[in-house]
């Protein structure tokens, strides 16, 4: 035990430490403990909240993401069955406006003809007529045309 002392003796001797070192160590200990348990031990514990905290919000942030993702999907999955539903129906009713266009269409046509036949025959019947009657009047007129020519009247 000794030789523990001696070598104690002896380091302190080197160092040149007097009695002043036992007391700055005191308040040094002193000093750290105040400070560690006012000041040191307060701010890791705040820092410890903070990493919780931001650990927490970054676990949540990508939760978050995760979810909007899985919301975008399902938005896009409607979207997309209802612009087929929208196009199905458009696609029909233009087939059922095309079928009605086609029918009105050939409902004039038929109608158009059946007009044109109708004004053909009324022509057609007030020509013979009108034939006739020139026909009917041929006769008189020669008659009227040879009296001029030869300057009298002529009777039939």
């Amino acid at each position: 035990m000794d030789f523990f002392l001696e070598i104690a003796k002896s380091i302190i001797d080197t160092l040149h430490l007097d009695q002043t070192f036992f007391f700055q160590f005191g308040f040094f200990v002193v000093a750290f403990s105040f400070l560690s348990l006012l000041l040191f031990k307060p701010y890791y514990k705040a820092y410890e909240q903070r990493l919780e905290k931001t650990q927490g919000s970054e676990e949540v942030a990508v939760k978050m993401l995760a979810d909007s993702e899985s919301l975008y999907t399902q938005y896009q999955d409607a979207a997309r069955k209802l612009n087929l539903e929208i196009k199905a129906a458009y696609d029909e009713l233009r087939g059922e406006a095309q079928k009605e266009t086609e029918n009105i269409v050939s409902a004039g046509r038929k109608d158009s003809q059946a007009k044109v036949e109708k004004a053909m025959k009324e022509v057609s019947s007030q020509l013979e007529i009108e034939k006739n009657k020139a026909l009917a009047q041929i006769p008189e007129i020669s008659s009227l045309i040879r009296g001029k020519l030869l300057g009298k009247e002529i009777s039939n």
